[in-house]
């Protein structure tokens, strides 16, 4: 079996998002179940002076951002199945999706295997920037992606150890983000969004009409596939020895030619040549996540899972076709994000992507209706964007004139509720 593979195939049949969404959403499940279980060997990841309390080696975990348009792009969608999916091999693995710095310690203090899906990045990197207390949310992040033992001290509970953390993170965004500045050259300076694998989603490039993704759950086909991958995700999920995975002598071969094509392709822009750094990195754990996918019980009797050329292509090709260009759009528009007076930054579409965000996320779907109170609307919006109700009033007249929105007034016994009707 090829688990990347059937995970492609079977989302084939239930979303029309773009390859590179369905692809990645696979490697990060992967990524996220083998946990310490899977190490690559590694001289510079060894931990020599940890007495044996440490684990050594390169260890999976992969970190994806998404930035795609709100509607336009499935990034939502993927995130769901992922979501359900790592729910089905265990509950354990999903880390609360929006915490404080200290809460997130806490989490990671019971049990420091912790994939964390965040549909809606920009609200924190928000927050670092309007709320004292989530300021260090990226320091903490970070010591987590390296998976080092660490210790913290907390208001509540005190100096708090992390032992041996593995980390996985999928988060999106919308380009809004990159507009408000809150991604930004910063954030590659300071090593946060080089541990990314960047994903650029333009949208959707073959919708495929509602009606023909309306199948039964009792599809066989469908069925089928789910299982199998069910079952694959558990059996990985309860593997109790550590997997060493050792890269043939072509694959090492081909590292060092990489690295040093790399190190001599030095580009003009400082984030290109700070995340380029990293690229090597990259392809070495996807190759070993690719090389996990084929797994079958029978290599789990041997000492050592070869990381064999095809593993490494894939990887390759995966960097090259979809995260390579995705960084060049992002610095692009983070570039362009520079020339933009701030009064230019709050522009009418993107206002409208922001509410439209937050009613997806908030709002009761009822057929081809999103339904939520103004009450809530303005919470989300004002949390986000800074602005008042009157800006949002201004922007509700916008979707209104649409026809994209009714407004109610529902009777509770004192003042009547506002609520509002969105068809997206």
């Amino acid at each position: 079996m090829d688990f990347i593979k059937e995970w492609v195939e079977l989302l084939n049949r239930l979303t029309d998002a773009n390859k590179s969404l369905k692809e990645a959403s696979g490697l990060f499940v992967i990524s996220s179940i083998i946990g310490h279980k899977a190490i690559i060997p590694s001289t510079t990841d060894s931990k020599i002076f940890s007495e044996g309390l440490e684990l050594t080696g390169k260890r999976l975990n992969l970190w994806f951002l998404i930035i795609g348009k709100s509607r336009w792009s499935r990034k939502s969608t993927v995130l769901s199945y992922v979501d359900d999916y790592l729910r089905t091999i265990s509950n354990d693995l999903i880390a609360s999706t929006i915490a404080t710095p200290e809460a997130l310690v806490d989490e990671l203090s019971e049990n420091p295997h912790k994939a964390w899906i965040m549909d809606e990045f920009g609200i924190i990197l928000e927050a670092c920037k309007r709320k004292d207390y989530m300021a260090d949310i990226t320091g903490l992040l970070q010591k987590l992606y390296d998976g080092r033992t660490f210790t913290r001290r907390t208001r509540g509970r005190g100096r708090i150890t992390i032992s041996n953390p593995y980390f996985t993170v999928i988060a999106s965004t919308t380009p809004f983000s990159i507009r408000e500045r809150l991604i930004n050259d910063s954030l590659f300076i300071h090593g946060f969004l080089n541990r990314f694998l960047i994903l650029w989603d333009e949208g959707v490039e073959k919708v495929v009409p509602i009606g023909e993704r309306l199948i039964k759950i009792e599809d066989e086909a469908v069925k089928e596939k789910r299982d199998k991958l069910i079952e694959f995700g558990k059996y990985l999920y309860k593997v109790n020895n550590v997997l060493i995975l050792e890269p043939t002598k072509e694959v090492r071969d081909y590292l060092s030619i990489l690295e040093k094509r790399l190190s001599t392709r030095m580009s003009g822009d400082e984030i290109i040549n700070l995340y380029t750094g990293n690229i090597a990195d990259f392809i070495l754990r996807i190759s070993g996540i690719y090389r996990l996918s084929r797994l079958n019980k029978e290599e789990l009797e041997k000492p050592i899972i070869t990381i064999e050329g095809e593993d490494y292509r894939r990887a390759y090709k995966f960097i090259q076709n979809f995260v390579i260009p995705s960084l060049r759009k992002l610095v692009e528009e983070i570039r362009k994000a520079k020339t933009i007076k701030p009064k230019e930054i709050r522009d009418i579409s993107g206002l409208m992507e922001i509410v439209k965000s937050i009613v997806e996320r908030h709002g009761k779907k009822e057929g081809n209706v999103y339904i939520i109170d103004r009450k809530t609307l303005y919470r989300y919006w004002n949390a986000r964007t800074g602005a008042g109700k009157k800006e949002l009033d201004n922007i509700i007249n916008e979707f209104q004139e649409l026809g994209e929105v009714e407004s109610f007034n529902v009777p509770t016994g004192r003042k009547p509720r506002i609520v509002y009707h969105f068809r997206m």
